[in-house]
């Protein structure tokens, strides 16, 4: 089973500037070569809107964004290899996975 197939992707304008960010100092993509690699889940993904209404709980504060756009989505789970975001475990009843983990739970479910 592909995973991505078998649940919704919820993004903000926080999380693809992060994910440019980091495929670009991680990986030297240009914006313009994320933007098209990831064109589909950026099409098929539910886009919310972040006013920056929680902050504080994260080490890195810019994070506070990715938990935001979690709990306005109503989302039940958030996949990162943030460390910071990973040492919550869960916020507000989301719980917080790496991409192993995910898969892992993917794969169990469809069992």
């Amino acid at each position: 089973m592909r995973a991505a197939a078998a649940d919704d992707i919820v993004l903000c304008r926080h999380i693809e500037a992060e994910i440019q960010r980091v495929m670009g100092e991680k990986f030297g993509w240009r914006r313009a070569d994320v933007n098209e690699a990831l064109a589909e889940y950026w099409n098929k993904a539910q886009w919310v809107a972040t006013t920056g209404s929680i902050s504080g709980v994260c080490r890195d504060p810019a994070d506070d964004a990715i938990l935001e756009c979690a709990v306005v989505a109503n989302a039940v789970l958030i996949v990162s290899g943030d460390s910071d975001l990973l040492e919550l475990k869960q916020y507000a009843g989301v719980r917080i996975l790496t991409a192993r983990q995910y898969l892992e739970h993917a794969d169990a479910a469809s069992v």
